[in-house]
């Protein structure tokens, strides 16, 4: 009787990279290659190697446990297999979960479109007085898990009413599509189920404009002359004295000479000052050279003057609340007491008054507009860490956590995070302490090269010396005892940094702990007595004062209301009010706009008062949409609930085309490492969606000239996650030799179980499958030899798995298999 079965084992998730050289014993933790059997060796194309074996360096951090509990750092194998019994090589790449997204009216194509289909066709068309319904269905696993059913709701608009209700005849013409569209949007993002399915709704409008954006105006110097030439560095090399052209700044006539000496440019002789500049202009050297020349860089200096009262173009942004700022600096710092003031006009900067000159200034002036209120930053930085939340601790505490940061990725030992701040912070750099381990980072053949501005520790044996003691040895304190390490360190040649008494055996032995470079071999010096205790692999250590600085990558921005409350006057005083209450009521709130409070004086027993404040979270605008806000209830004033403001509608325009594009997307709770149980339930699966207007009730519009809903996104599975990988390595690990991963923390802790460390959940990873035969040889009982295919697991972006590809096709194209996709 015969049997042919597969197996997906071992799972090797290969997060140190690929071994190009070396014996098995050589692989570091999550370092993988391919074997040849007769040596143990890497495996290359030019070798002569007819049985193979995957391998990789085991995940454990200790060797053994106990006397018998032992050899746990080995490395993790496969199966032998034959070239020839090699059957496939190939490749997954990972999918993440895509939810289907539908778009009703304009979707942001041309008018027409490729499709021939009318923007002014596809597009809203509010009346007056009506009521719009959209019916929106759920459906999917999400879905059903959260509600038990397939989830319809209906979201609701009604438009202002008409003017004269009495009116018959050109009454109900089209509304401005901004507003309405917008409002519509808002409506079915806040709605409280659908926001528990993440459905969002974007309102996509041809006349896009920034909601919030930064105002700049331009600003030069009063006419003046150049007064000298700046030497930044003399070069060198020159053979000849160069020609100098001043050309550009506004400005005309300015020549100057060079003087050379030793073949570096020495000094500069102005012959003309010129007229009319009103910026730095450029100063270029042309001529003289050799082939060794080293241009020098050189920078001109105006006459010293003042700031032209005039400003020049301005650019009014847009999202202010309050006034901004204007500040001025110039190129080389030169100058002082320029001043200004900048006008507002319904969140724009439409003015700006320069009200001082200042004096002094002889180079390029720049005037700055300080930013919205609302206007953030996305920072980001790069930082080489081992990817634990202590790291990440560590760059949280060098900003402070009023701004708190996110990790987004974690390859090859560089960790990504980002952080919003107002556009006004700017974040000081990072200076990394931390060392990393050398088989995290991505540099160097092999892992062998720390990156730039770290400096490698080398990889270390660690030994318990075990030697007899003396009657002039002294080990009566704690300080006696470390120079008594010390000397034995320095006996085999190693670092004393590394070396600890650790006990006294039966009162006439002691026992220390060196350590010496890993591989080397050593002979006991006298009577000394070596065990291996463990092996500790090599570090980089971050150079004193590297700093890492942050990257603005992108704006984002939080949106701003006005609300308003209508409060009661004491006794109905006309002479009394309660701002003052009010005022300090309000001022408590972060999201409150500081100094935005007014009051409107009502009927004689009760005022009006309205603020501003800001809405929850971030909002990114992308594709002529703009990205709704939530708002969650600001805190009532003795009951008194505040009211948003009525905003003005827009005026209908023909030439302005507006749609909503509306996704949904389920996210599940995903529980920390600390707490996470492999048989947690992980989503998968898409949320699907079908949308409808609702026809008939009373005031219902005229559907027929109302868009249809379209779909313009499937729906797909995710595949491939950190989530599915974990899983898959814990399922594995109870074949694999002290790998079982236990439940309890503390028990993984004491067995030394690593397993959950491999794996970042929240990435993806793409999967590689050598599938083959097995070599058993006798052992198989006369059984047909099993299929194995093991799995051989890489972050999506590490770079390092183009090698893997090249080392394994290096050897499996000898047997006619090359890498395909699966």
């Amino acid at each position: 009787m015969s049997a042919n079965y597969e197996f997906n084992l071992p799972v090797f998730v290969a997060n140190a990279g690929v071994a190009t050289s070396g014996h098995t014993k050589d692989l570091v933790s999550g370092q993988v290659s391919i074997f040849d059997r007769q040596t143990w060796n890497v495996a290359t194309p030019t070798g002569n190697g007819k049985e193979f074996f995957l391998a990789m360096g085991s995940y454990h951090t200790k060797d053994n446990l106990t006397k018998f509990f032992a050899g746990m750092q080995r490395s993790l194998k496969s199966y032998f297999f034959r070239g020839t019994d090699i059957q496939t090589f190939e490749v997954s790449l990972p999918q993440r979960l895509q939810n289907e997204e539908w778009v009703i009216g304009y979707d942001g194509t041309a008018a027409p479109n490729a499709y021939g289909i009318s923007s002014a066709v596809n597009n809203f068309t509010y009346q007056c007085g009506t009521d719009y319904q959209l019916r929106i269905s759920l459906y999917g696993e999400p879905v059903y898990r959260v509600f038990g059913k397939t989830l319809e709701h209906v979201v609701s608009l009604s438009t202002a009413p008409c003017a004269d209700p009495s009116c018959t005849t050109g009454c109900v013409g089209p509304l401005g599509v901004i507003t309405n569209t917008r409002a519509f949007a808002d409506a079915i993002n806040n709605h409280p189920e659908l926001k528990i399915l993440g459905v969002r709704a974007k309102a996509v409008i041809s006349s896009y404009t920034a909601p919030v954006s930064q105002a700049t105006v331009a600003v030069a110097l009063t006419a003046t002359t150049v007064a000298s030439i700046k030497i930044l560095d003399g070069g060198g090399g020159y053979t000849g004295t160069p020609t100098v052209a001043i050309t550009g700044g506004g400005g005309t006539g300015a020549t100057a000479t060079a003087t050379v000496t030793n073949g570096v440019i020495s000094a500069f002789t102005i012959t003309a000052a010129g007229s009319g500049f009103t910026s730095t202009p450029t100063v270029t050297l042309s001529g003289g050279t050799g082939a060794s020349t080293v241009p020098a860089t050189v920078q001109a200096v105006l006459t010293a003057t003042s700031v032209n009262t005039t400003p020049g173009t301005i650019v009014g942004g847009a999202g202010y609340i309050a006034t901004p700022t204007v500040t001025f600096s110039s190129l080389n710092g030169a100058g002082t007491g320029a001043a200004a003031t900048a006008t507002l006009t319904t969140g724009s900067v439409s003015g700006v008054t320069i009200s001082s000159g200042g004096s002094g200034y002889t180079s390029t002036v720049t005037a700055k507009i300080s930013a919205p209120e609302t206007l953030q930053n996305l920072n980001q930085i790069q930082v080489y860490d081992d990817g634990s939340s202590v790291a990440q601790a560590q760059v949280q505490a060098a900003i402070g956590k009023t701004y708190p940061i996110t990790r987004l990725s974690y390859v090859g030992g560089l960790s990504t995070y980002q952080v919003y701040t107002p556009a006004s912070v700017t974040l000081a750099s990072y200076t990394p302490t931390s060392s990393v381990p050398l088989t995290t980072t991505i540099t160097g053949p092999g892992c062998t090269t720390c990156p730039t501005g770290y400096t490698l520790t080398a990889a270390k044996d660690v030994y318990i010396v075990q030697r007899p003691l003396t009657n002039s040895d002294d080990v009566s304190t704690a300080a006696a005892r470390l120079t008594y390490a010390q000397a034995i360190a320095t006996a085999y040649s190693t670092a004393t940094a590394d070396a600890s008494y650790v006990s006294t055996l039966n009162g006439d032995v002691a026992q220390v702990i060196i350590k010496v470079t890993a591989g080397t071999a050593v002979t006991p010096v006298n009577s000394d007595i070596f065990t291996k205790q463990a092996s500790e692999g090599a570090f980089c250590t971050p150079a004193a004062n590297t700093a890492v600085g942050w990257t603005v990558v992108g704006t984002s921005y939080a949106s701003a209301r006005q609300e308003y409350i209508v409060v009661d006057r004491p006794q109905c005083n006309p002479s009394s009010d309660r701002l003052t209450d009010v005022t300090a009521f309000v001022a408590q709130f972060p999201n409150y706009v500081t100094g935005s409070i007014a009051k409107t004086a009502g009927t004689a027993c009760a005022d009006i008062y309205t603020i501003t404040r800001i809405a929850d979270g971030q909002q990114t605008d992308s594709c002529l949409s703009y990205d709704s806000a939530t708002w969650s209830a600001f805190p009532a004033f003795e009951g008194h609930v505040w009211l948003p403001t009525v905003v003005t509608p827009d005026a209908y325009l023909s030439t302005v085309y507006a749609g909503l594009r509306i996704s949904a997307g389920y996210i599940d709770t995903v529980f920390n490492d600390c707490s996470f149980d492999p048989r947690d339930y992980y989503n998968t699966a898409p949320i699907q969606l079908d949308l409808a207007w609702i026809v008939d009730f009373p005031n219902a519009p005229d559907i027929s000239t109302f868009p249809t809903p379209r779909k313009t996104q499937v729906a797909q599975h995710s595949r491939q996650s950190g989530e599915w990988v974990i899983r898959e390595l814990i399922s594995a690990s109870v074949y694999m030799p002290f790998g079982y991963d236990e439940q309890d923390p503390r028990m993984r802790e004491v067995m030394d179980v690593q397993l959950r460390a491999q794996v970042d959940r929240k990435a993806y990873y793409k999967v590689y499958y050598l599938r083959y035969h097995t070599a058993r040889g006798n052992q198989n009982f006369g059984q047909k030899t099993e299929v194995m295919e093991t799995p051989i697991i890489f972050k999506e972006d590490d770079p390092r798995a183009k090698t893997f590809e090249a080392t394994i096709e290096g050897i499996t194209s000898k047997f006619g298999v090359l890498l395909q996709s699966r």
